[in-house]
């Protein structure tokens, strides 16, 4: 029995072998068969593809030296810390220098102001004085056929604008005044009346100066009546000077009405030369700080003034509206 044992045990192993054997051959015989032979070339085609995929194709890869060129032109685009880039100067043409020109500050010593006298009767020349690139003063005589043209020309223009106010002369049979004219005799509710209808013609005006008015400014009761009326309006009178020894500068400081006398006529009508009467303007001024002339509206005094108002400024004479005299007093 003991000899049995080992006896088998030797048999099962070599059964366990041939069983092997056997297995080997059916599973060879299997994987052998034609439909698993192209089971097999198809794995190795997708194999092969998928190798394809994942493996880079080496010509259309860069080589080294494209790398370098590439790397190279990265690093000539970007500025390195060290190196300052060049800067390209452009060769323009060299600008002079313009240099500007400050205008001296004038300084005036003096104020003279022009009156344009007795405008009504002709609109031409009255527009030619008024388009005068200076600042003149304008007085229009009521009751003229041009009046109130003028006096609405001047108020667009914002020039400063007078009454001339015809007053009484002497010898009125010689020298007419001209129609709304105040008398020495008239009543202070007479006065009133015409200087109303006067001022209807020029309703713009801020101030009065007498248009002849010899024998009236020489009779205090009438220049009195003048005067309160005036105050009343609150406006200015400038004696025209048709007189010596004129009572308008007394009674005008009685009601307290601003006052002021023309000092010079400017005419081409006068026997004295125009260049002569201009030159005396600069004797006035120097006597006072400021001076009243008055011209007429012909077409040589025009001529004249257009050319020899420039030259005050150069004396440091400036011209100014009427108020602005009275403000100065």
């Amino acid at each position: 029995m003991k000899n049995f044992l080992p006896q088998a045990k030797l048999l099962y192993i070599i059964l366990g072998i041939i069983f092997a054997i056997f297995a080997l051959v059916i599973i060879g015989y299997f994987l052998l068969k034609p439909g698993n032979t192209m089971e097999v070339s198809r794995t190795n085609q997708l194999t092969k593809e998928t190798n394809k995929l994942y493996t880079p194709d080496d010509s259309k890869l860069p080589s080294p030296f494209q790398e370098n060129k590439a790397e190279q032109k990265e690093t000539q685009a970007l500025p390195t810390e060290n190196k300052v880039p060049e800067v390209t100067a452009t060769k323009e043409p060299l600008k002079e220098n313009k240099v500007t020109t400050v205008k001296p500050t004038v300084t005036y010593k003096s104020k003279l102001a022009i009156i344009i006298d007795d405008l009504g009767y002709n609109l031409s020349i009255a527009r030619q004085f008024i388009n005068l690139p200076a600042t003149l003063n304008y007085s229009v005589l009521p009751h003229t056929p041009f009046a109130k043209k003028i006096a609405s020309l001047l108020q667009k223009k914002h020039k400063e604008t007078l009454l001339h106010l015809p007053l009484e002369p002497l010898h009125m049979a010689k020298h007419n005044p001209g129609e709304g004219a105040i008398l020495v005799n008239d009543s202070l509710q007479t006065m009133e009346s015409k200087l109303i209808i006067n001022l209807s013609f020029v309703p713009n005006a801020v101030g009065i100066n007498n248009h002849m008015g010899s024998a009236f400014s020489l009779n205090e009761p009438a220049v009195n009546k003048l005067m309160q009326l005036l105050n009343k309006r609150a406006l200015y009178f400038v004696d025209s000077r048709t007189i010596a020894h004129s009572l308008f500068s007394k009674t005008a400081k009685k009601h307290n009405v601003s006052f002021a006398s023309r000092k010079l006529f400017l005419d081409a009508t006068q026997s004295v030369p125009m260049a002569k009467q201009w030159g005396k303007i600069f004797t006035c001024v120097k006597q006072k700080s400021y001076c009243i002339i008055i011209a007429h509206p012909h077409s040589k005094t025009y001529d004249f003034l257009k050319k020899h108002l420039p030259e005050l400024a150069q004396r440091h004479i400036l011209l100014t509206r009427l108020h602005s005299v009275f403000q100065s007093k």
